[in-house]
């Protein structure tokens, strides 16, 4: 009997593991905000683990647009935050903005778009002492986050695209809008 003799490397599948482990996660979504019609591009499995909610004003933003990490039913703090700042590119440096936890993502028309992620895992997954975090009770939560926050949302924050600007020539030609 003749020995099994690879010619190839094994294949190995291209498909991507949500993180309870099924197969396949969730596709990727693309979201648009209803409102500076910018888009960003996020992981399919946070649908089962996130809520999204809008504010015309945060802290000192203008706007938010915050992922809120959901577990079992429950909404715990956000896990990324795109905030919209109505200010030059000379003040945000000037105030010391870069030096802050928010990152700069772009700026336009006097709009600096920048996000945030959380610096702490939720108060609610400490142990009863409160000095330190249950890592047996909330195991999967705070790994969920972790990937979340340290893994997803800085490539979230790469994928923001702004709406197109429109041309002059679709500008002069837009009807003008009575007050």
């Amino acid at each position: 009997m003749k020995g099994i003799i690879r010619t190839a490397k094994p294949f190995l599948s291209p498909k991507v593991f949500a993180p309870d482990g099924s197969l396949p996660a969730p596709k990727a979504y693309v979201y648009r905000d209803p409102k500076f019609g910018f888009s960003m591009i996020i992981p399919g499995w946070w649908q089962k683990y996130s809520v999204i909610e809008r504010s015309p004003s945060a802290g000192d933003a203008d706007y938010g647009v915050f992922f809120l990490f959901k577990y079992k039913g429950k909404t715990y703090g956000d896990v990324f935050s795109l905030l919209v700042f109505r200010m030059s590119l000379q003040r945000w440096i000037n105030e010391s903005y870069d030096d802050s936890p928010y990152v700069r993502l772009a700026t336009r028309d006097g709009l600096i778009f920048a996000y945030t992620t959380p610096g702490e895992l939720p108060e609610e997954f400490l142990d009863e002492t409160g000095n330190d975090y249950d890592d047996v009770k909330y195991a999967l939560p705070i790994r969920l986050m972790s990937r979340m926050v340290n893994g997803d949302a800085p490539k979230i924050a790469r994928s923001l695209k702004l709406a197109a600007k429109p041309s002059r020539k679709q500008r002069k030609h837009q009807p003008m809008r009575s007050s």
